[in-house]
């Protein structure tokens, strides 16, 4: 222990600078990092807490600075230019004040919430009154600085820190409920950080008032053997890494809005083919039903035999327009994905659709799908293109036989589903290439390749005119619970 106090003592400038290093850069990282809004409550308010680690750093460069120059300047102005170093440091204590409460007020329903954020300021207006009232009943100038600063430690350090240690508490819930569960940690360092950081201010220098007359930092050094400002130290080295650590938010939600805009284009892509086929297919046929209804209706009493066999044909023409409206339902319907088993939902799905599919169709599931976890996200996509092979081989390939098949083999999950229908002129190439080669027409199976790409997976295609068609994706399998 007195190693590490005379550690302290005999390298106490470049600790300061170190110190003061710590809380600038901390501030320097958020100014960079904090350049766009997010959706998250602690990073919308980090650069309060930015500016607070920019400000305090000087405070803390001039505990370093002030001493090598007070043989070179008056004693007043070194006088003057202590007391604005304390009051620098006082500045620094109200912005982490403005930062906890309107941390909380943004957390918490906070009653009176304009009254609740203008404390900071009141708790700093009476340290200013306090301080010029004793500037004007104190005599010896040196015990006024230090009677000021141990005040400001009491009044304004104190309290900040340990407000902003439960308002980072606070922040738990909200990072649980946006599953950000991986950021946990170093919330509750930032918690450790400022509970530490608050328990540092008890110490200040030795004041001619209690408590500071006894609980003081040279106390606290004879008692302990260490100096107060390692716990500083450490405190704030623990806050600038979780602070960094914090930052990765950032990069979260960017992912994060990558994938909700391609979530969002590939389902402006599905309506844009839905509604395509629903006019040149459905609508078409409806429309061209009517036309034959209003002939038959011409021709039913001269020629009714032949009326009859058009009624016959109108008829086939109305079943086949609902088993195509069946299709486009089944790729509307919206599965629950929640806390629902991915074995169950595909076995549903696949059920749906062999119910409405005048063929055989046959679907099996090797491995073991025990535990196998997804998100609502990952699910939805699996869903969609599973939804999507079985109706492009019902729709397009007028297969007599489909067989699906669900294999679980490692840590990948993949999904075959072969027909004996019409197949496709079409050979099997990269991804990127086949995407960019599919006419129009192929929409639905440049949704199913958009779809694995964004799961992080691959498709297999193979297709012989005539001779049906064999599609395979595989995904890798991210977690088991």
């Amino acid at each position: 222990m007195e190693l590490v106090s005379l550690f302290f003592e005999v390298n106490k400038l470049p600790i300061f600078f170190i110190y003061g290093l710590i809380f600038f850069l901390m501030g320097f990282a958020i100014f960079i990092r904090a350049t766009v809004d997010s959706q998250v409550v602690l990073i919308r308010h980090l650069k309060v807490l930015g500016l607070f680690g920019i400000v305090h750093s000087f405070a803390d460069w001039g505990e370093m600075f002030l001493p090598l120059q007070e043989h070179y300047f008056t004693q007043e102005f070194f006088i003057g230019l202590t007391t604005f170093k304390v009051f620098l440091t006082a500045v620094s204590f109200l912005i982490l004040f403005i930062f906890a409460f309107n941390l909380i007020s943004d957390s918490r329903n906070v009653p009176n919430r304009s009254i609740f954020r203008k404390l900071p300021y009141v708790m700093f207006a009476a340290w200013v009154l306090i301080s010029i009232i004793l500037f004007v009943t104190v005599s010896d100038t040196s015990e006024w600085i230090n009677i000021i600063e141990a005040l400001n430690r009491y009044l304004l350090a104190f309290p900040s820190a340990s407000i902003t240690f439960i308002a980072f508490y606070l922040q738990k819930e909200e990072f649980i409920r946006k599953s950000l569960n991986q950021l946990l940690p170093y919330i509750y360092l930032f918690v450790f950080s400022f509970a530490l950081y608050a328990f540092t201010q008890l110490f200040p220098n030795p004041a001619p008032f209690k408590p500071a007359l006894f609980l003081n930092a040279e106390t606290f050094n004879k008692v302990t053997g260490i100096q107060i400002h390692f716990f500083r130290w450490i405190s704030g080295l623990t806050m600038s890494i979780a602070v960094l650590r914090v930052l990765s938010i950032f990069d979260i939600e960017h992912l994060d809005r990558i994938k909700e805009n391609e979530r969002v284009k590939a389902v402006l892509i599905e309506r844009n083919r839905i509604a395509m086929e629903l006019h040149d297919g459905i609508i078409q046929l409806i429309y061209g039903l009517g036309l034959n209804l209003q002939r038959i209706q011409l021709i039913v009493e001269k020629r009714p035999t032949v009326a009859v066999l058009e009624l016959t044909k109108a008829s086939q023409k109305v079943n086949e327009t609902i088993s195509q409206i069946r299709s486009y339902i089944m790729e509307l319907k919206d599965y629950h994905v929640i806390n629902q088993d991915i074995k169950e939902l595909i076995r549903e799905l696949a059920s749906d659709f062999k119910s409405m599919f005048a063929g055989k169709m046959d679907i099996t599931f090797k491995g073991d799908f025990q535990g196998i976890s997804f998100n609502d996200d990952q699910v939805h996509h699996i869903l969609s293109i599973i939804k999507q092979m079985i109706n492009n081989a019902v729709q397009h390939g007028k297969p007599k036989e489909i067989l699906v098949e669900c294999e679980v083999n490692n840590n990948e999950l993949s999904f075959t589903v072969v027909d004996n229908g019409k197949g496709m002129k079409i050979n099997e190439e990269g991804l990127e290439d086949l995407i960019n080669s599919l006419p129009e027409d192929k929409q639905g199976l440049k949704n199913i390749l958009m779809r694995v790409k964004m799961l992080n997976g691959s498709v297999k295609l193979q297709s012989n005119h005539k001779k049906g068609t064999k599609i395979n994706f595989v995904i890798p399998i991210n977690e088991r619970r």
